[in-house]
């Protein structure tokens, strides 16, 4: 087992001892359950499932408890063609424990461009990275006339469309960029938006301009 699964296993855990939980030992000869002492201090000790006092003394499951969260771990931008496309800068940078961005920018060399193609695939991390949850293209110039056409690529556009100047329709005629994505907003949408199971993943996306792939972006990230 990874560590980033175990700490997820524990995050539950713990959550699950906040709520209250109360255990059971044998009482008797014929083993009859009774309740030991609940967690939460304060709440006395009922030795009867149908005690009337009993209801009520346990918390409910804290699933805020129980959420997983992300941390980026490496980011990787290639250009395969550095007279249409050359990468300015890509990079991670931590400003403090809570503060964590990830920025980017391609220069794009012969503008406008009016055809694009993006394909987006995730991979989870067990012996090497193996595919898990998506891959698949799309037309970028169609998408971006009606993002909500193609549900699954409408969920990925919202993980970075607040920080990037990727908001118009074809043809594009800036540099595209992804200035200071904070992790936390990656984490609201991967943990409480759509929950992804913890683990090491690769978010590799692959730009097609003129049916010619030009730029790899590869994002690493933890769930815990």
């Amino acid at each position: 087992m990874r560590l980033a699964d175990k700490e997820c296993g524990k995050n539950v855990w713990r959550a699950f001892l906040g709520a209250g939980a109360r255990q059971l030992k044998p009482k008797g000869a014929h083993g009859t359950p009774s309740l030991r002492r609940p967690i939460h201090p304060g709440v006395p000790p009922y030795d009867d499932y149908n005690d009337p006092r009993a209801l009520g003394t346990t918390k409910p499951f804290n699933q805020e408890q129980a959420r997983s969260r992300v941390e980026f771990t490496n980011i990787k931008c290639t250009s395969w063609d550095p007279e249409f496309a050359h990468v300015e800068h890509c990079y991670l940078k931590s400003v403090n424990r809570t503060y964590k961005y990830m920025s980017i920018r391609v220069n794009l060399l012969q503008k406008p461009v009016s055809r694009i193609k993006v394909n987006i695939a995730t991979f989870k991390r067990y012996n090497g990275y193996k595919p898990s949850l998506y891959n698949f293209t799309v037309d970028g110039c169609k998408f971006l006339k009606n993002p909500k056409s193609n549900p699954v690529a409408h969920y990925v556009y919202r993980l970075f469309k607040d920080f990037s100047n990727l908001n118009y329709t074809c043809p594009i005629m800036d540099d595209p960029i992804v200035e200071k994505l904070p992790i936390s907003h990656i984490n609201k949408q991967v943990t409480s938006v759509l929950p992804v199971p913890c683990g090491d993943y690769l978010f590799s996306s692959h730009w097609y301009f003129y049916d010619i792939k030009r730029i790899t972006i590869n994002v690493y990230l933890t769930i815990f």
